[in-house]
């Protein structure tokens, strides 16, 4: 099995970009990483994710201890796969160095270190989907994941359920000596995934409703208040909501049309015939057009839903006289894109005789009490 550890502090001992890709060099074959660091230097960490991402063969990370700083994108970008291990966290933040020098160098190192964030951030970005701005807020507040927190946010691919984590790197002290602004997750806040919850889900919903593969990274593709307008609409929290809610609730609004396509349509034909307007209405039109607009957003047409209801209108039509069967196609058209208007018309019409009203016969002349041509 080809392993590489990388257990130290990043650019020290075997935890270099050197010894990285010396090792890679004697590999054939699918190769694991694991990864207990609290971050070190940047651009070591940024040759050593490179290192592995040129490697030819599948590379999958493990977080055994904890990833944090320059070891957290050696994790998430160097690995095809990217997992971690129970009770192991993860912490993000911008690059930073100690300096000394005159206003120009310093404003020149100030510089370079955003643009370095800047870099890292996309690393994040393109794992896990969210905009570098969105990024770039988690790591000014130095935000730190647990295991379940970093697959929630999308930063791993899993859990390791059935790895055997090794002891973790002493990060207090190297988090102390560095000016981390916490020393692990327990000492930090809970990580503010809002705004990246809901950019990721409005581009997974947006492929959702085309019908496409959700990509491992989905880019943001509806407006913040277009997502509030449909979090709305399915009476879902705006802030809180994610796309498995969003698909859920489209769900239940599908079922609870069909139940009442399956169990009731027969009755409303006749409810819509024979009382018109002052009919009751099942559902009410407010919510049946929220309903719709939902539905337009992130489902396919109910085209055979429509086709059947109006079917079988149109036929309770022809059974009561209103319509001739040889217009059936006809009025289920016009159902299909004016089904008041539609059935409005329907009940205007006078009934077709469907059984002998009368018959005519030549008058009796000549008997006076006989001189009708039409008898009932």
């Amino acid at each position: 099995m080809n392993e590489i550890l990388i257990y130290d502090v990043i650019g020290e001992g075997d935890s270099t970009a050197h010894s990285v890709r010396k090792q890679l060099s004697t590999m054939t074959g699918k190769v694991t990483v694991r990864i207990s660091s609290p971050g070190g230097d940047a651009y070591q960490g940024v040759a050593i994710m490179n290192a592995l991402r040129n490697y030819p063969e599948h590379v999958t990370t493990i977080v055994d201890g904890v990833a944090a700083s320059a070891a957290s994108y050696i994790a998430i970008g160097g690995g095809n796969t990217v997992l971690m291990a129970p009770n192991s966290e993860l912490m993000i933040h911008e690059a930073f160095r100690t300096a000394n020098g005159n206003a120009t160098q310093l404003e020149k190192m100030a510089a370079d270190l955003d643009r370095v964030s800047a870099n890292i951030a996309s690393i994040y970005a393109e794992k896990a989907g969210g905009t570098l701005d969105q990024w770039r807020e988690l790591m000014r507040e130095e935000t730190w994941f647990s295991a379940r927190e970093a697959v929630e946010a999308g930063l791993a691919n899993g859990i390791n359920q059935h790895a055997t984590p090794a002891a973790h790197t002493d990060v207090k002290v190297y988090a102390l000596a560095q000016n981390y602004r916490y020393t692990g997750r327990d000492n930090a806040p809970k990580p503010n995934l809002t705004q990246l919850r809901r950019s990721r889900t409005m581009g997974i919903f947006d492929n959702f409703s085309r019908n496409e593969t959700t990509p491992e990274a989905a880019a943001p593709s509806f407006s913040e208040g277009q997502w509030e307008e449909l979090a709305s609409l399915l009476n879902l929290d705006v802030e809180s909501a994610t796309i498995d809610d969003v698909i859920t609730t489209i769900k239940d609004i599908i079922a609870a049309g069909k139940k009442l396509s399956e169990t009731s349509q027969e009755e409303a034909a006749l409810n819509i015939l024979n009382h018109a307007a002052e009919a009751p209405v099942t559902v009410d039109r407010r919510v049946w057009r929220e309903m719709q607009e939902a539905i337009h957003r992130g489902v396919t047409a109910r085209d055979q839903d429509d086709r059947l209801a109006a079917e079988q209108v149109v036929n309770q039509a022809i059974r009561i006289g209103k319509v001739s069967p040889t217009q059936r196609e006809d009025w289920i058209k016009s159902y299909l894109n004016d089904p008041d208007n539609t059935v409005r018309a329907m009940n205007q019409r006078e009934e077709i005789p469907r059984v002998e009203i009368g018959h005519g016969r030549s008058p009796d002349w000549e008997n006076n009490d006989t001189p009708q041509g039409w008898v009932r």
